[in-house]
């Protein structure tokens, strides 16, 4: 991988959606179950054996990360889940760029009132592969792809960012 690769990450309690960028181009995406897992110790070991394999696999130089909204800092687990990604990026020496629900729905979509509903559609008009994601019926699913799109569409800011701060500097 290039050094300009990215790992987009929307957390959760019970998942986590995740999409890996190389130069500004879609790679890899997925979420991981968290749900499975009986301890917030197993929990958080498992996300750092997740982000060390992805680090290591796919010499990631930048995390993008959705904050978390005030409801959500009441869960300590999706804290401590958070400040662990966070803090294992750091030691890595990945560079961390965090972004709101919010802006990224309003930079992803170029409208202040924009939802998640016309984010995923959006996301999925660039994305053909991603249209048989977007319509499923069971709960289970659509909560899941929920976090995969959004992690898609946290990478997708950040590409634009720093392809924006490099075009920059180039002037």
């Amino acid at each position: 991988m290039n050094t300009n690769t990215i790992l987009a990450i929307s957390p959760g309690r019970n998942r986590m959606g995740y999409a890996v960028f190389s130069e500004n181009k879609l790679f890899y995406y997925g979420g991981t179950l968290l749900s499975r897992y009986k301890t917030k110790e197993s929990v958080l070991i498992a996300v750092e054996k997740f982000l060390k394999r992805i680090f290591t696999k796919y010499r990631i130089s930048h995390l993008a990360i959705q904050k978390l909204i005030k409801q959500q800092e009441l869960s300590t687990l999706l804290v401590l889940i958070t400040a662990q990604i966070k803090t294992i990026a750091n030691k890595q020496n990945v560079s961390v760029h965090e972004y709101s629900p919010m802006y990224i729905r309003q930079q992803f979509c170029r409208d202040e009132k924009s939802t998640k509903a016309n984010t995923t559609k959006t996301l999925t008009a660039r994305y053909a592969e991603l249209n048989r994601y977007y319509n499923r019926t069971s709960e289970w699913e659509r909560k899941y792809y929920d976090y995969v799109f959004t992690a898609i569409a946290t990478g997708i800011i950040c590409a634009e960012e720093l392809k924006k701060s490099k075009n920059s500097r180039n002037v």
